[in-house]
């Protein structure tokens, strides 16, 4: 195949290359604990090694095509996406998210909750630049502040 330069009047389609860093985990071996490749994602559960078993394995990623976010919201930090295989559930457990910023008062972490299509917002405790909640399992998360 022989590559020509396009010419006037030609049409042109962009490329765009993004990239994105995915940890791939099994739960059991991880003894409940889940983190990202950059670490300030840490999702802990406290099931038993047979519970997590059944899981499989779990993938952590930060997206960049998320869902609306919630009305006067924006984002701090990244938006992960904690999944795991189809027809299978990761337990309850408690999540740790680490923004590079300390965030103010009034931030939460959200669960994208896709049958509602909209996201809920937890209750968030804030140390620092880290902010912690209960998690109902695998899904969507982010970090929101009022815009």
């Amino acid at each position: 195949m022989i590559k020509q330069e396009p010419k006037k009047g030609d049409k042109t389609q962009k490329v765009y290359k993004m990239n994105t860093t995915w940890h791939m985990q099994q739960p059991d071996i991880a003894l409940g604990k889940l983190t990202s490749a950059d670490e300030h994602f840490i999702y802990t559960t406290k099931a038993k090694a047979a519970e997590l078993s059944n899981t499989g394995f779990t993938l952590i990623n930060d997206i960049t095509g998320a869902p609306k976010f919630p009305e006067n919201k924006k984002v701090l930090g990244k938006v992960y996406a904690l999944n795991v295989p189809a027809a299978k559930t990761l337990p309850a457990g408690s999540l740790v998210i680490e923004t590079p910023e300390t965030p103010p008062d009034n931030a939460q972490i959200g669960i994208y909750q896709s049958g509602k299509n909209a996201w809920d917002l937890l209750e968030t405790k804030i140390a620092g630049s880290k902010l912690s909640t209960e998690a109902p399992g695998a899904g969507i998360f982010a970090v929101f502040v009022n815009q």
